[in-house]
């Protein structure tokens, strides 16, 4: 195929079109944003990114739909905490969550293996500027 862009650079391409707006609207309306938007200025961007991320890998083989079994039901446990210090103290947080839910002992498995990963202890941190800036590279 050299000579010729790949299937995802297309893509990215036809996406960068779509206007900030319409973009905006879109992910206003997924669950994730309606549940959980509020724990962003409580948390602040770099623990709020690991739980969205952490939560975000294991929205799958629910035990109903995402809107109404899964994200509010993860907001609810979050609001029964302070916000978590420590990335062992959100895993202990969702841990006991995920001991609930069908696939339990994979979900809490792909869990301590985000949590632990130099991805979740770089984000942990991190403010939007910084990962914008290293995105494309290695965080």
């Amino acid at each position: 195929m050299s000579g010729s862009s790949s299937v995802g650079d297309k893509l990215a391409s036809v996406l960068s079109e779509i206007p900030r707006e319409v973009w905006d609207r879109v992910v206003m309306r997924e669950p994730e944003w309606i549940n959980m938007y509020g724990f962003l200025p409580k948390y602040g961007f770099g623990k709020f990114c690991v739980v969205m991320a952490a939560a975000g890998l294991n929205d799958f083989q629910l035990k109903g739909s995402a809107e109404v079994a899964y994200w509010p039901k993860i907001r609810e446990v979050l609001l029964e905490h302070p916000v978590p210090e420590t990335l062992a103290e959100l895993e202990s947080i969702l841990k006991e969550f995920y001991k609930r839910e069908r696939l339990a002992k994979l979900k809490i498995g792909r869990l301590n293996r985000f949590l632990s990963s130099h991805l979740a202890r770089k984000l942990w941190c991190m403010e939007p500027k910084a990962v914008a800036e290293k995105f494309l590279g290695k965080l």
